[in-house]
């Protein structure tokens, strides 16, 4: 799993599910977040047990897990992550991307899953997700340990095509909401902190 990938990451969240800030609605996109609180539907009846999980290289950890009932969860986030977990950007590669800090270090390799119960022999029956309908705009968790900036865009080459990357994520230190959108018709990944339009939640099953 190559880290210095900014477009990298892995799973996350789902269906009719509402993530609170300090359990303030009005708060502002770009403070962090305290809590993930959900109300879903058309989620499976065999999940029972909602599990935030961190991911690095080969090895993950269960950072929190509550009881889902009654179609409902909500998880209090830690006030801080494992520093196995936390990791560097790599932007040197990349021409007309700057981060403000270097040294700066971020988890964002967070996924949300459904089990079937709370003991380690559970079974995972999928994940949450927080997306459009196309799966081309979504959210991502991420823990920063510093306030840090990531700005600019760059292209590349890859069989013939163009692709586009366009930053604009400003984190704060804790957790942070992180929204990829991207648009097929210019091949373009926009990363940010502001919510797209047409966002719900999705409880997502494997795929066969």
């Amino acid at each position: 799993m190559n880290k210095t990938n900014l477009y990298f990451i892995g799973l996350l969240i789902a269906a009719m599910l509402f993530v609170s800030c300090n359990d303030d609605d009005d708060k502002k996109d770009d403070e962090t977040l305290t809590s993930i609180e959900a109300t879903v539907s058309g989620v499976p009846s065999e999940v029972k047990d909602v599990r935030l999980i961190l991911h690095s290289e080969d090895v993950s950890q269960v950072l929190k897990n509550v009881e889902f009932s009654a179609g409902k969860f909500k998880i209090e986030l830690p006030q801080t992550v494992p520093d196995e977990y936390l990791f560097k950007f790599n932007v040197s590669f990349r021409p007309g991307v700057v981060i403000s800090d270097p040294n700066a270090l971020v988890s964002w390799e967070i996924s949300l899953n459904g089990f079937d119960g709370s003991s380690e022999n559970a079974n995972r029956i999928g994940w949450f997700f927080y997306r459009n309908q196309a799966n081309t705009a979504r959210l991502f968790l991420a823990y920063a340990n510093s306030d840090f900036s990531i700005i600019g865009e760059y292209s590349e080459e890859d069989d013939g095509n163009t692709n586009n990357f366009k930053f604009d994520m400003r984190f704060k230190k804790g957790w942070n909401k992180l929204f990829l959108v991207y648009t097929p018709s210019t091949r373009t990944e926009s990363w940010s902190m502001i919510e797209p339009a047409g966002l719900t939640w999705y409880f997502d099953l494997p795929e066969d």
